[in-house]
This record gives structure tokens, sequence and C-alpha cells, in this order.
């Protein structure tokens, strides 16, 4: 008797009867890196402005500002996005912790490719 955690681990991910992987039918919320501290009230400032305050890798805040163009919206959930739903562009917040002993402005361009193409992330998720 196999319970079912047993079978879909047997079948390498695979949903019986479907031929498809679990997560081909269940899409999960993008890692973002990014936590709120206040998530109770709006990040959105003002139409076309977020300002927020997010948590850093070391435990401390951040403040975060953006703009947008006033027409998009701002998404729902725990993530920074926003969207254009009528043109399919939107933007986003990426968080990601600094290598000991780097400053900014010292990160090679891999450092960025590789946050903004993480496989759990915004972009990864679909594939490279």
């Amino acid at each position: 008797g196999e319970n079912p955690a047993e079978l879909s681990a047997a079948l390498g991910g695979l949903k019986p009867g479907t031929g498809r992987p679990l997560n081909a039918l269940i899409k999960l919320r993008a890692e973002t890196g990014v936590e709120r501290v206040d998530t109770s009230s709006s990040p959105l400032f003002k139409p076309g402005a977020v300002l927020d305050t997010v948590r850093t890798a070391d435990g401390g805040t951040a403040e975060v500002a953006f703009a947008f163009p006033a027409a998009w919206t701002l998404a729902g959930g725990p993530n920074l996005d926003v969207r254009d739903v009528r043109q399919s562009d939107s933007a986003f917040l990426l968080v990601g912790a600094l290598p000991a002993g780097q400053a900014f402005e010292s990160l090679p361009d891999n450092f960025f490719l590789d946050l903004l193409f993480d496989p759990a992330g915004k972009y990864g998720q679909y594939g490279q």
C-alpha cells in the first residue's frame, strides 16, 4: 500500500493519469525575496508610486520607492509588483543578499542575472 506522496515520488512528480508534472497543474507564487514589514497597509503611496519598507537580510529594514505608469495596477499578495494586464507588462521588486565582502557597485552582471532568472522567481519559473 502506497500513500499518495509515495506514489507521486515514485512517478517522478507526475500526477497519475495525466502524464503532466504536478507543478504544471499548480503554479506556485514566485519567490522574490521580498518581506514587507507592514502587510496590513497598502504600499501604494499615490497612483503610479510605491513606497514601502522591506526586511533586509540582516534583519534590518530598507525603504523602497519606485514609480510606474499610473494606469497600471498594484498586484495583491506579498510581492511588490505592478501590472498592465492589457499590454502584459509588469515591474516588480527582487531582493537578494549581497555576497560577503562585496559592495553593490562591484557586483558582476551574473549576480543580477542569477537573481532575475532564479528557477523559483518571476522569470525562472518559465525556464530559460
